[in-house]
């Protein structure tokens, strides 16, 4: 079978018998089509909706409408469609309204469900150029920009697998001669990304968001692949990581709040649960029928908010794949698994089957180049009755990423105010699980939080613990233990937040180290005591917090304490007084002990051991009897180990430019200086994190990953030593000369192509062009590289006509230029200078590399067929750049050597400044 077949005809049959007897499953459906065809709809041109969510309801108004004209046979449908259509097949509106690959990926999907189920010839062919359009910009795209990246970071990223979908649908449609590279990359990336972005307990690394994000596309490509007979995914002979997405639905489950009226989204910041739905029903339905008809009815169904996937606004909408692929209310709710821990994306959930209602989870991941993590590490969430008690990172977050709610709250440590590196921005923080331990009564974990404070050394510290002791026997109590410390010995002061939800009728009470509070969370209520097991803890109330829905009020509770080193302990109960066990505490927090004796009916001692500074699990005592537990741990995959933090000395695979650069830069994360390698400079403060150092860093490490396709690419110009030169002055233009891999590049002197060859691996929006003065180089050029990417043009010029550029003004960004002055005389520079002026924009960088002599010394020459090299005064050099405009930035003396290193030239950055 050809095409795309997204819907069996068995599928469509049932769905149209459902209309036709006006099932209420349709009934939304049928509302919404006809707001789309009323005059004057506020959806007659989705193009001009807000970008900020446009992509999404450009995509559910599409398919929502070729379904219901598909089942109804209303042909003012088509009409809608076709203009849509026309309008995306317009690049004049398409680019400025669908920005990003993203925006392209969501409203291609869109346009071949259309194409699918929208009927006429017409209809089709307007379909099939909107199609072939925005799909050869996004495969384009794919080449140059980092999403398109094969290496494990872009492979788990979501965003990655959402576009390769995409492709893989219009692969299927379209006529395009690399309609059928698009299929064959799009079932490729599909496989990694179940493999690198799914992990054995089946989550996904970004959270459940995303996960929704991606099966909204990944859901048509794996229907029409399975209905083609081309590919099942269904088939674990054919899918060797289908346990992995059979188990998605349990990650599902046991992230519905207990009272089953929200999705716990976990460093996500996304409030509406049917984002989290889009693809859920018609992928995982007949993988775990019972836990999705449970998550599904949780979450928008009878006993969720009764939208049944509908949304107004579109935004959020999976109507869609609830009239194709509807499931039944479950009569018994699935039950969802007692225990959960993901090392791979640092993930614990537990629920307490004696006490129904109460659960503990927290949050300890990597982070992985490129993916939204939680944006606060450590941070833990304990359920008691129904109701949240603590928050953590995701589920209260302000949702503008890297706003200070990020750092500022949410079950932190905060010393001297500052917590850990904001989220957002390209910023994320890793932390590490290093025990967690269960037994019978008992679930133990430490945490090392070190990591994630220190990142681009926002908040440096010696040591950052975390102890978080669950018990479940008699009753549920949780005790967490902070260890830390400056890495000075210098005081501070440090200070525990907790968010708690609404609080109830009754008022919170402060006693001395105690808090104790009545919460509301939707229908349910609960109980909640806090106790300071440290004398000299301050407790506080710091300013409320207000949210969407489910949480449009919330408190932030301080214990705050100076000290050299802290180690604070703090004991919650998810109790209410009546209830409440009599407790006594003998603590020597120094001493690594805490004793706790409940007065019940019989009293019971519970000693907490721990070594401080130690990064081990503490040891649980009841009534003298070590609670026996097990390792729980597993262990984190190769595949996704974590980049070690340090190299050896003399083995750092950076090049040698950016290596010396790094090391004066703050870290995000991965790399730094080697413990036995002084910096240049002995003593340089630390950068401070704003937008130019991560936007360095970032190209640093674009920089990092080009350098090994370089290596690696098989189609390199030769001869070989090309290779070595390209590689070296790719290192310069980033490292040295802070190139963007969006600029717009003019290589003066292009030659063979072994910089452009380069820069193919580098550049990410921007263009290239090449001019030189041999024919045959040009030649070669054209025929064999700007095949390869079209953004990378070449042009042959006459020897005499190089200072007469045909170029616009201010056409580029950058300009290289390497050794023309060295070949020229005063004149014929002075009138390069000027034209290399003209072209570049302002505040545009000409890399120029030349012998300059000065006054102190002269730069060693090279010699070349018995003539020597011209050098040039450096005055003049100077002099001549600043009567065109430009002035000299920077100089890097003999900062470039040939291979065989017979010279050393001079690397001088020119800046147009007027």
């Amino acid at each position: 079978m050809s095409g795309f077949p997204l819907a069996t005809a068995d599928e469509l049959a049932a769905a149209k018998a459902r209309w036709k007897a006006k099932d209420p499953s349709t009934e939304q459906l049928r509302m919404r089509t006809a707001e789309l065809v009323q005059p004057n709809s506020h959806w007659a041109d989705p193009l001009h909706l807000g970008v900020a969510s446009n992509l999404f309801q450009i995509q559910a108004i599409l398919c929502e409408a070729a379904l219901a004209y598909r089942l109804g046979g209303d042909r003012r449908l088509l009409g809608y469609i076709d203009g849509v259509a026309m309008a995306v097949a317009d690049s004049a509106l398409r680019h400025p309204r669908l920005p990003s690959e993203a925006h392209q990926a969501y409203v291609l999907v869109g346009l071949c469900v259309a194409w699918e189920l929208g009927g006429t010839e017409h209809s089709r062919d307007l379909l099939e150029q909107a199609i072939a359009a925005t799909a050869g910009e996004l495969w384009a795209s794919a080449q140059r920009e980092q999403w398109g990246e094969d290496i494990l970071k872009r492979n788990a990223w979501n965003q990655s697998a959402v576009c390769f979908a995409a492709l893989g649908c219009a692969g299927m449609v379209s006529e395009e001669p690399d309609a059928p590279a698009w299929l064959a990359a799009a079932r490729q990336r599909t496989l990694t990304f179940f493999r690198d972005g799914i992990t054995d307990t089946g989550m996904t690394r970004e959270g459940l968001t995303y996960c929704g994000f991606v099966m909204r596309n990944l859901a048509p490509f794996l229907h029409a692949l399975r209905n083609r007979g081309d590919w099942d995914y269904r088939d674990p002979h054919q899918n060797p990581y289908l346990d992995r997405l059979t188990r998605i639905p349990d990650w599902y489950a046991v992230e519905v709040f207990p009272c089953g009226s929200y999705l716990q989204n976990a460093g996500d910041s996304y409030w509406e649960p049917g984002m989290a739905l889009g693809g859920f029903l018609s992928v995982f339905r007949d993988l775990a029928p019972a836990q999705v008809a449970t998550v599904w009815d949780a979450l928008v169904g009878t006993r969720g908010d009764g939208s049944l996937g509908s949304d107004r606004q579109f935004r959020t909408s999976v109507r869609f794949d609830a009239v194709l692929w509807p499931t039944d209310v479950p009569q018994t709710p699935e039950i969802a698994p007692a225990f959960i821990v993901d090392n791979d994306v640092g993930w614990v959930t537990e629920a307490d089957v004696e006490a129904p209602g109460h659960r503990f989870s927290l949050i300890c991941g990597r982070y992985i180049g490129g993916i939204h993590d939680q944006s606060d590490n450590g941070s833990v969430t304990l359920f008691g009755s129904g109701v949240p008690l603590l928050l953590d990172s995701g589920a209260a977050n302000d949702p503008v990423e890297g706003s200070r709610s990020a750092s500022g709250a949410h079950n932190l440590v905060m010393v001297d105010d500052r917590g850990q590196l904001p989220a957002g921005a390209g910023n994320g923080v890793s932390a590490t699980l290093v025990a967690l331990r269960r037994g019978s009564s008992v679930t133990i974990a430490t945490m090392d939080l070190a990591e994630s404070y220190a990142i681009s050394n926002y908040n440096v510290l010696a040591c950052a613990l975390r102890h978080c002791v669950y018990v479940r026997t008699p009753f549920p109590y949780l005790i967490v233990i902070d260890d830390f410390r400056r890495p000075d010995g210098t005081p501070a002061k440090y200070e525990r937040r907790w968010h708690t939800p609404k609080t109830g009728d009754v008022g919170p009470t402060l006693e001395g180290s105690t808090i104790r509070l009545k919460l509301a969370f939707g229908d349910a209520e609960s109980d909640l005591f806090l106790q300071a097991l440290d004398d000299d803890v301050t407790i506080g109330r710091d300013t409320l917090m207000d949210g969407p829905p489910p949480f449009p009020h919330h408190d932030v509770w301080t214990m705050s304490k100076t000290a050299v080193g802290a180690v604070m302990a703090t004991v919650i109960l998810p109790l209410d007084p009546d209830t409440l066990p009599g407790l006594t505490t003998e603590v020597d927090l120094e001493a690594g002990r805490l004793q706790l004796s409940w007065e019940r009916a019989d009293t019971t001692v519970d000693v907490i051991t721990f070594e401080p500074g130690a990064a081990q699990a503490p040891v649980l005592t009841r009534n003298r009897a070590e609670e026996p537990t097990e390792n729980v741990l597993p262990a984190t995959t190769a595949e996704s180990a974590p980049t070690p933090a340090r190299a050896p000395a003399g083995n750092d695979p950076r090049p040698a430019l950016a290596r010396r650069v790094l090391q004066r830069l703050p870290m995000r994360g991965g790399w730094s200086t080697p413990a036995d390698q002084a910096p240049e400079d002995p003593s340089p403060s630390p950068v401070a994190v704003d937008d130019p150092a991560r936007q360095r860093l970032h190209r640093l490490a674009r920089l990092t990953t080009a350098l090994e396709q370089v290596d690696n690419d098989p189609d390199f110009p030769s001869p070989p030593e090309h290779r070595a030169i390209a590689r070296d002055f790719l290192d310069h233009f980033v490292a040295f000369a802070d190139l963007d891999p969006d600029a717009d590049v003019l290589d003066a002197g292009c030659g063979s192509g072994g910089t452009a060859a380069a820069l193919m691996h580098y550049l990410r929006h921007g263009t290239y062009v090449g001019f030189d003065v041999d024919l045959d180089s040009i030649a070669w050029c054209q025929e064999h590289l700007t095949p390869r990417d079209p953004r990378f043009t070449f042009d042959h010029v006459d020897r005499h006509d190089t200072h007469r550029l045909t170029y616009d003004d201010g056409a580029f960004d950058f300009i290289i230029a390497t050794s023309p002055v060295a070949r020229t005389g005063r004149e014929e520079t002075a009138e390069l200078m000027g034209e290399l002026s003209r072209v570049l924009r302002l505040d545009g960088v000409v890399f120029l590399t030349a012998y300059l002599l000065t006054p102190e010394s002269t730069i060693a020459m090279a010699k070349e067929g018995g003539r020597q090299l011209g050098e040039v005064p450096e005055d003049w050099l100077r002099a001549d750049a600043r009567r065109v405009g430009l002035n000299v930035d920077r100089i890097a003396y003999g900062g470039w050597s040939t291979p065989k290193r017979l010279a050393e030239q001079d690397i001088v950055l020119l800046r147009r400044d007027r």
